[in-house]
């Protein structure tokens, strides 16, 4: 890397995109060269295909694929609500459990069951009340 601090290069590389696009207006508005780069973006995007979840799972939850699959490996491939192979989903649909109050990374789930103890959390006291008045009406009848 030719610079030893991050920001800084970012920061550079930034300039130069900045000022490469000031500089090749025309060029960028033309259809054949936005159909060049869309086809560029697709071939790039194709031979790395997990990028952006890998990325994305380094920025929030500091995990590195080893992590992952060390955490994969630890429930046996499987969800940890449901028992489905994380192996057979399509990509994208093994998620990252964490709480949200400390961010500590508790397993994975599939993406349903992700969806759902999401919702659950969000809604605990409103499901909690809706039991205690059901356990009221059961207990009257």
């Amino acid at each position: 890397m030719p610079y030893k601090d991050l920001e800084k290069q970012r920061e550079k590389n930034c300039e130069y995109m900045q000022a490469w696009r000031t500089r090749n207006k025309e060029k960028l508005q033309s259809p054949e060269y936005r159909e060049k780069a869309r086809e560029a973006n697709r071939r790039w995007a194709d031979r790395n295909p997990n990028y952006h979840s890998e990325q994305g799972r380094r920025k929030l939850y500091g995990l590195e694929p080893e992590d992952v699959q060390e955490i994969k490996d630890s429930q046996n491939n499987q969800c940890a609500v449901c028992r489905i192979d994380l192996d057979s989903l399509p990509p994208r649909r093994a998620c990252i459990d964490h709480c949200r109050e400390s961010g500590k990374v508790r397993g994975m789930l599939c993406l349903s069951c992700n969806l759902r103890l999401g919702w659950l959390e969000n809604n605990y006291d409103a499901i909690d009340m809706y039991l205690e008045n059901y356990e009221i009406t059961k207990t009257r009848s």
